[in-house]
């Protein structure tokens, strides 16, 4: 089974960056939740949720074309059945945004996502797939888009998500080991600090790069105007509610992922041990 540390496990970490589920019944209905609905919708967060399962399974579909055991890659593939569905990730994030976010705050984040600035933004979110080349940006322009990265923290976001879904992966596959193979937490913690470090250097290249495509429509001012925003305490509230709602249902959809490759990965074991015959 190292294939499956060497190759899946960061594979699986830096494939969410490129940024989950208990119950099956979906958010109870209250007053705020047409509000919490609306605001995954506008916020560009359903967006990110619905792009998921689609990523995840094209991911798969090309591990199963370079893979030397299509069986395996399959296998993989099917710890991660019913855990990532649309469904289930707008239904968890609009849980955790009742219970997180108040109305009055939900209220004020419509408001200012429908309002020019914001929706300038998002318009350029979507036209930022066209992958063109994009003119030299001035010194100037530069340092207002580092500065707004700065007050949103979609690097830092991202680096510790991804970091932390390693980490949970690391530790779920360390579990089926026996107990003489089991790395020490601090060997756990040493590769997540490798793989963080690696991450940082490229996330950040494409977190620029992706900015300056989405708000390229943005004058300097209107730049600055929008950074003043996330700056500012609401602001910073939204980023939290946004960011940390997809980072919360991601992880624990990956965390109830780890129980299932714990006990996939003690299964081969056992039929190993029986020199491949089942007992009765």
């Amino acid at each position: 089974m190292k294939w499956i540390k060497a190759v899946w496990l960061p594979a699986l970490a830096v494939f969410w960056a490129a940024a989950a589920f208990g119950a099956q019944k979906g958010p109870a209905e209250t007053s705020a939740a047409p509000l919490v609905r609306e605001y995954i919708e506008i916020s560009g967060a359903g967006e990110t949720l619905r792009s998921f399962s689609g990523q995840l399974d094209d991911m798969f579909e090309r591990k199963r074309r370079v893979s030397q055991n299509r069986e395996e890659t399959d296998e993989i593939a099917k710890l991660f059945e019913g855990l990532f569905t649309q469904k289930k990730l707008t239904d968890e994030m609009s849980r955790h945004l009742l219970e997180t976010v108040n109305q009055k705050d939900l209220e004020f984040f419509l408001k200012w996502l429908k309002g020019p600035l914001a929706q300038k933004a998002l318009e350029g979110k979507r036209k930022a797939l066209d992958k063109g080349a994009l003119p030299p940006l001035s010194p100037g322009r530069l340092s207002l888009l580092k500065d707004l990265e700065k007050a949103l923290g979609e690097v830092d976001f991202a680096v510790g998500a991804a970091s932390e879904i390693f980490r949970g992966m690391m530790s779920a596959f360390n579990s089926g080991l026996p107990e003489k193979r089991r790395a020490s937490r601090a060997e756990i913690d040493l590769r997540v600090e490798n793989l963080r470090s690696m991450l940082r250097e490229n996330m950040e290249r494409g977190v620029m790069d992706e900015m300056a495509r989405r708000l390229r429509n943005m004058t300097d001012q209107e730049l600055l105007e929008y950074t003043v925003f996330y700056k500012s305490d609401i602001g910073k509230k939204e980023t939290r509610a946004r960011l940390g709602g997809i980072s919360h249902v991601l992880k624990k959809g990956f965390a109830d992922m780890e129980k299932r490759m714990v006990v996939y990965l003690n299964e081969p074991r056992s039929r190993e041990r029986d020199g491949g015959q089942k007992k009765n």
